[in-house]
């Protein structure tokens, strides 16, 4: 088809900038060439072109005033698959002349006073435009309009036989011309046409045309330039435009004015930098972008004028300028684009200073090209299934060059990436966000990361699996959704045709179906008596749409456009092959060793619908390799007027899908052609429509590892022994494709425990502490009884507890506990204790309770045991001994310790009793007459009693007497002896067990 070029390629600007100077650059002799080619039809089949020639040629020598520019001009119209060769005659309007000089300076340019001195450095150049209008014969892909003429300036610098050179443009519509190449004179080349300094060396921007150099030489110099226009979004080429210009390069001394490099104060937009665009505006519909560029001169003497061509190729936008025509200016950009702007838009600033002299007679300018993009926003594509544990690359369509954040960041590999990889655990959704975007712009999206569940595999039993000892244990792998297929070889040999037929759409990997026409849209011409196709669908695309391994019975697609319905394509085959290649590439041709699947048994018709085509021969696919798809039919009755053929639905690819090559002239079979400079590519494909039979399901395989213990690794239900805590972990794969994976997580708990202590012997009615080491979680205490039953310790006279790790046990006999120790996940081990009970001794204490007069001793007596031990210990003779003699002061209960043959000990008690109630003796009577005998009246046989009041009273109750103690009375009172008489006492006694008696009565002096 042939694609409208709607818009002009005049967008090349060349920029110079200069480290050492200026370089005056200007045209001489034929100095440039533009050739434009334009649709101006009304409807898609108006094939009404308007082309325009414009010409410049540089005043020279002592006839410079003369142009020599022809009022007509021949253009060369051509195309090899239309058969077509014709030169037309281009018409020109009023003559022009040009010149980059200074006011003051214009009117001596060589094209106007060609003997004016200094001449040379006043170089001009007339121009010429022609222009005419064509309606094309027919739609093609390879139109070219080309214009030549003449020899060129003798004295270029950068050409071999510059004079015997003519200078060539052309514009192609859908095809890549190549012209001969011009021989570049060394040291030049195609890379640096221009002798240029190593720190700014000769380079060209591809978006937005700009060629900047600092220029080392003076002289005359010629530059070609090639634009090429893509269809966006597929990059189809659809034309290209030469252009060829003369440079003269002067020896100058002054610099340009300065121009900001980059946007200032920008608002409603971004500046971005990437290594393809290098600076870049983006902004959004809707947006009020804005921004400011300043432009200054090299003195402040000189003035600065600024303007820009965006009243061109920005028309709703405005450029204002403040301060214009001083040393500082500053310009003001502002626009509001639409969604009708959505694309690449190319600004170009100008600084031009043009305060001249003598030797300096050009204006000196400086330029800012601005790649303005205006974008629909972020797009982060279709949903993406996956297998789990894969791993896949996002992409934020838009979102070159702008700052990103994706979220949630969860196993991304880095989420501020324009394409970052993702390996979900789950079916996720993914956001990006472009915080630079404006509110015109959708700066955030999503994309689901689906899971592919349609298969699964479980382990039986489910996880987690315990054991609480090493054992035997029956596995078993259960699995969901479809069985895995059998994978045949492609081609035509062993069809399946026992299993359903099924029906399948081959999307594309690439969101979104078509049937609109534009330069991806697929049909099937019409307007030509044979055209071959070839169509290469991606194994990954087949997979995508649920397509597996399979006999292909049909192939089938829809037209849901068709102007003729009734039209007869003849001798329509298809033909498939299975291939490994991944784009189809014009240049080489179409692939070949296809096998013909169908013939079709008369005249083929598309009227609108589905149109499917039953295989002569099914074809088996093995789902690894891609398909090449053929159609061709030839020798077509009538080939049809251009836009009648029908549209086929397709889907859009992002690699070339297609070849197609129609006849040319009076042709008529263009199967069996392989290559041709007329092939067309495009990067879409028919929507194909697939019914088949798919291969035979198979049986799920099973692997198990580790395979060690297992009775078959291989099949579904092995036996495992599992002698410690093991994973076994199970992979299949069904239908989807997708690798199955389960896990047994097996657990043998370690136990290593221990009872302390596990065999001891205690003496009759004592306690022993027990303690269980190395964990547990749950304790349970038995003890065996006398019928050998286990009895749980639920009697507290026996055991603190009975349910903890450490009870103080007290059996009444020797017996052997059982222990339960529970672990965590209740597995159990049983410890083993014993206690042996042993017997006490049969000690007794001989004597028996009694009484003891105070002071006085008693012999104790014990029997029964090897070793005996008294207490207390102070009021006996010798602890040691089974019969020692007791002198106790006090009330006294002894205890006696006696240990037998088995080491235990037994006890026995006796009591002992103190009398202090001994009879007192209180004389009748005393002599005082010192003779040593009965001489003091005292308390006779007082042992460990105390008088602690002592008083004598005579017969008239004086007291002649009193002590508080007993060293008596002497019968004396106030040192004077007393008379033979009988006198009255009051004594009081004390007991040691704080006892207190009191003594009355009579006692007679006798002298």
């Amino acid at each position: 088809m042939l694609t409208s070029i709607k818009r002009s390629f005049r967008v090349l600007m060349l920029t110079f900038m200069f480290s050492m100077g200026m370089l005056n650059v200007n045209a001489s002799h034929f100095a440039a060439a533009d050739i434009i080619v334009d649709w101006i039809g009304t409807e898609n089949n108006d094939l009404t072109y308007k082309i325009t020639l414009i010409v410049y040629k540089a005043c020279e020598g002592t006839n410079s005033f003369q142009s020599d520019l022809y009022p007509t001009e021949p253009i060369r119209i051509r195309s090899v698959n239309g058969s077509f060769d014709l030169t037309w005659t281009v018409s020109d309007s009023p003559e022009d002349t040009l010149d980059q000089l200074c006011d003051n300076f214009k009117a001596k340019n060589l094209c106007r006073e060609p003997f004016t001195n200094p001449g040379p450095n006043w170089p001009g150049f007339v121009r010429r435009t022609y222009d005419t209008t064509i309606t094309l014969p027919s739609r093609q892909t390879d139109w070219i309009f080309s214009w030549t003429d003449g020899t060129r300036n003798s004295l270029i610098k950068n050409l071999v036989g510059p004079g015997g050179q003519n200078i060539y443009v052309e514009a192609g519509i859908n095809n890549v011309f190549a012209a001969g190449p011009i021989a570049f004179a060394p040291p030049y080349t195609l890379q640096n046409p221009v002798a240029s300094t190593a720190g700014n060396p000769y380079s060209v921007n591809a978006q937005t045309g700009t060629a900047t150099f600092t220029p080392t030489i003076t002289g005359l110099f010629v530059l070609a330039f090639r634009c090429n226009e893509y269809q966006k979004g597929t990059g189809i080429p659809t034309g290209h435009v030469f252009r060829d210009v003369q440079l003269s390069i002067l020896d100058c001394a002054a610099n340009p004015p300065d121009i900001d490099s980059i946007p200032l104060n920008l608002t409603g937009g971004a500046n971005i930098s990437t290594s393809v665009q290098g600076n870049t505006v983006v902004t959004c519909p809707g947006s009020e972008l804005k921004f400011d560029i300043n432009a200054s001169s090299k003195s402040t003497s000189n003035k600065v004028i600024m303007e820009s061509n965006n009243s061109v190729t920005i028309p709703a936008s405005t450029f204002t300028v403040i301060n214009n025509g001083s040393s500082k200016a500053t310009g003001t950009f502002i626009w509001t684009p639409t969604p009708n702007d959505i694309g690449d838009h190319t600004l170009i600033i100008t600084a031009k200073d043009s305060t001249c002299n003598n030797t300096q007679p050009i204006v000196l300018k400086n330029y800012r090209v601005i790649l303005i993009k205006v974008v629909k926003g972020i797009d982060a594509g279709p949903d993406v299934t996956i297998c789990a544990a894969d791993t896949t690359q996002l992409y934020a369509r838009g979102g070159e060059g702008l700052i990103l954040q994706w979220t949630p960041n969860e196993f991304m590999n880095d989420p501020t990436s324009i394409q970052p990889k993702v390996a979900p655990t789950k079916t996720t959704e993914y956001s990006v966000y472009a915080p630079q975007l404006g509110a015109g712009c959708k700066n955030r999206d999503e994309v689901l990361v689906i899971m592919d569940t349609s298969n699964k595999v479980v382990v039986f039993p489910d996880n987690p699996i315990i054991l609480c000892r090493p054992d035997y244990l029956q596995l078993e792998a259960k699995t969901f959704g479809g069985p895995p297929l059998s994978n045949m070889v492609c081609g035509t040999g062993n069809a399946i045709s026992s299993t359903p037929l099924g029906t399948v759409n081959i999307s594309s990997l690439i969101a979104g179906d078509f049937d609109s026409i534009g330069g991806t849209t697929i049909y099937m011409p019409n307007d030509a008596r044979s055209v071959k196709q070839q169509f290469l669908v991606r194994k990954a695309e087949m997979w995508a749409s649920g397509f597996r391994s399979a006999t292909i019975r049909s192939i089938g697609f829809e037209t849901p456009k068709s102007p003729d319905p009734t039209y007869e394509y003849s001798n329509f085959k298809i033909s498939v092959k299975c291939t490994n290649l991944t784009s189809l590439v014009a240049s080489k041709g179409f692939e070949t060793g296809l096998t013909q699947v169908y013939t079709a048994p008369g005249g083929v018709t598309m009227p609108i619908g589905m149109n499917q085509f039953t295989l002569d021969e099914p074809y088996n696919w093995d789902t690894t390799q891609n398909l090449i798809i053929e159609i061709c039919y030839s020798e077509n009755a009538t080939a049809n007027a251009s836009g009648s053929s029908p549209v086929v639905k397709f889907v859009a690819t992002n690699y070339p899908a297609t070849l197609l090559l129609k006849s040319a002239g009076t042709a008529t079979n263009v199967c069996a052609a392989t290559t041709s400079t007329s092939i067309g590519t495009f990067f879409s494909r028919p929507l194909f429509t697939f019914t088949y039979n798919e291969a035979v399901p198979q049986p799920f395989p099973f692997v198990w590892s580790p395979s060690t213990f297992l009775s078959d690794s291989t099949i579904r239900q092995p036996l495992a022994y599992v002698p410690a805590s093991t994973k076994y972990i199970v992979t299949s794969h069904g239908r989807s494709g997708c690798s199955m994976i389960d896990t047994a997580d097996i657990y043998i708990p370690q136990h290593n425990y221990t009872v302390m202590p596990a065999d001891t012997a205690i003496c009759f009615n004592e306690s022993s502490p027990m303690r269980t080491t190395g964990g547990g979680f749950t304790f349970k205490w038995y003890k065996i009884n006398d019928k050998g039953e286990y009895e749980i310790l639920s009697n507290t006279k026996e055991s603190t507890c009975w349910d903890c790790a450490n009870p103080v046990l007290r059996p009444m006999k020797t017996t052997i506990y059982k222990i339960a120790v529970y672990d965590s996940v209740w597995c159990i081990d049983t410890l083993t204790a014993k206690i042996t009970v042993k017997p006490l001794p049969d000690i007794k204490i001989l004597t028996r309770d009694t009484f003891v007069k105070y002071g006085q001793s008693l012999q104790l007596m014990a029997s029964g045991a090897r070793i005996y031990n008294w207490s207390p210990v102070g009021s006996l003779n010798n602890a040691n001994t089974s019969y020692p003699i007791a002198t106790p002061t006090e009330r006294t209960e002894y205890i006696a310790g006696g240990i037998g043959a088995n080491g235990c000990r037994a006890f026995d008690t006796v009591k002992v009793d103190i009398d202090f109630r001994d009879n007192l003796f209180v004389p009748s009577g005393f002599s005082p007459n010192n003779d040593g005998k009965n001489d003091v009246f005292k308390v006779a046989n007082l042992t460990f009693q105390r008088v602690i009041e002592f008083r004598v009273f005579n017969r008239w109750g004086q007291e002649v007497f009193m002590a508080n103690d007993n060293r008596g009375w002497d019968g004396a009172w106030k040192g004077e002896p007393q008379d033979m008489d009988t006198y009255t006492y009051n004594i009081k006694v004390g007991f040691p067990d704080g006892y207190i008696e009191t003594y009355r009565g009579n006692t007679t002096l006798i002298r």
